[in-house]
């Protein structure tokens, strides 16, 4: 039987160990089947990282968007009002919270954090706030005491209603409102109002809203 070399593995091969699938260059008739298929499956790999590529750099813009955003919400006016009394978290709180929201976009292959987020809120006392805009909000029992109790468990509790967190808000009349990815990191109270987030991460306070 007629054989030829592969000009990819260099291996003598029978004419019928390659492939007859129509190629546009001359020599891709002197590649083998095996190599033939190798080729195409790094030419879709190859293809599939450069869409990956094009997909992370749309991601980066938006959420660059995001953390200057989240540095500073004002268009949250709109929202609240006067209500709400915008307080700058720090970097390294927008820059855990961005990092943490930026691997669920790619996981969800969504550029899009307005899809992504919704504002979720929590009450505590005055005295707190300082350290809740410089450090983030805490789990109880882990650097920071607990104190309302964890009847749901460890966790970060707060709220999609600002009635549930304004019973905690003790001495104040504000509580703290905070970006939240919609639908993963918490456990929610039976489909209800409350919110446990298990990870701080999740988490980025942005400003005080008064409740009465």
């Amino acid at each position: 039987a007629t054989k030829h070399t592969c000009s990819k593995c260099h291996l003598v091969k029978a004419v019928a160990e390659y492939s007859n699938v129509q190629r546009k260059r001359p020599e891709d008739k002197k590649i083998c089947k095996l190599c033939h298929v190798k080729f195409m499956q790094q030419r879709a790999a190859a293809a599939a990282q450069k869409r990956h590529e094009q997909h992370m750099i749309q991601i980066r813009k938006r959420f660059k968007v995001l953390e200057q955003f989240c540095s500073n919400p004002t268009s949250l006016a709109n929202t609240f009002g006067t209500r709400l009394k915008v307080q700058m978290p720090s970097p390294s709180v927008v820059r855990r919270f961005t990092g943490a929201i930026l691997e669920l976009a790619v996981q969800r292959k969504s550029a899009a954090f307005n899809d992504l987020l919704h504002i979720v809120f929590h009450g505590t006392s005055s005295e707190n706030f300082s350290s809740i805009f410089s450090r983030g909000l805490l789990i109880g029992g882990r650097g920071v005491p607990i104190r309302n109790g964890a009847a749901m468990g460890p966790g970060v509790y707060t709220a999609k209603s600002e009635s549930t967190p304004r019973y905690y808000a003790r001495n104040t009349s504000e509580i703290i409102a905070c970006f939240a990815p919609k639908d993963t990191g918490f456990r929610p109270n039976g489909g209800g109002d409350v919110h446990v987030y298990e990870d701080e991460k999740w988490l980025l306070p942005f400003g005080l809203v008064s409740v009465q």
